[in-house]
């Protein structure tokens, strides 16, 4: 049991281990946006038997955003073990980003709180907690300002979808990124103090 305790708690002060498994996530995100595509859709739902008609964009989409929020979480909070700070347990991400000094777009902190939404319910469960019943209303109300342009046409007006998706691989990567670019120079800072005691 006391060696398990010293595991748990090597694990935990390692920046590896979170880094390691952002990495891991956002493979998995990577996965779920390369079976969203049209093409491969046919495919994907053909070799797992999922049924005509099945469409992995719609049913995967959720979860591709939970993952993507996760793999983020993980690693601002690999950047924090960085620095010597236990990572908080919570997983709201724009909090995440700021503690690790990550500098974010008005476009991107949206993004920030749409998957912050991913994590805590949207991904997994089809509606949020109790206690928390204007999510689905904030939800929809940062999607629609994430994802939709409102353009003129004629005396109205209509939404139309922002290219690239901001809500794509190429926006999740940006972000994650920099993530990743920051943790890189805050471990090789680490490992040179370590190196110089």
């Amino acid at each position: 049991m006391q060696r398990t305790d010293e595991e748990l708690n090597r694990r935990a002060s390692t920046p590896q281990y979170w880094f390691n498994k952002s990495t891991d996530l956002r493979a998995a995100a990577g996965a779920l946006w390369y079976c969203m595509d049209q093409t491969r859709n046919q495919l994907v739902t053909h070799d797992l038997t999922l049924g005509d008609g099945f469409s992995m964009a719609a049913a995967t989409r959720p979860v591709y955003l939970m993952l993507c929020g996760l793999s983020l979480e993980l690693v601002y909070k690999a950047i924090l073990v960085t620095l010597g700070k236990e990572p908080p347990a919570r997983h709201d991400l724009c909090q995440l980003s700021a503690a690790a000094g990550i500098a974010i777009t008005p476009q991107q902190k949206q993004l920030l709180s749409l998957l912050t939404e991913s994590i805590y319910w949207a991904g997994r469960y089809p509606t949020p907690a109790s206690n928390r019943h204007k999510a689905i209303d904030d939800l929809a109300t940062i999607y629609r300002e994430l994802v939709y342009d409102q353009r003129a046409l004629g005396a109205s007006s209509v939404l139309h979808t922002k290219d690239p998706d901001p809500l794509g691989w190429q926006a999740f990567n940006l972000v994650w990124n920099a993530g990743s670019t920051t943790f890189f120079e805050h471990l090789h800072a680490h490992q040179t103090r370590v190196e110089n005691v």
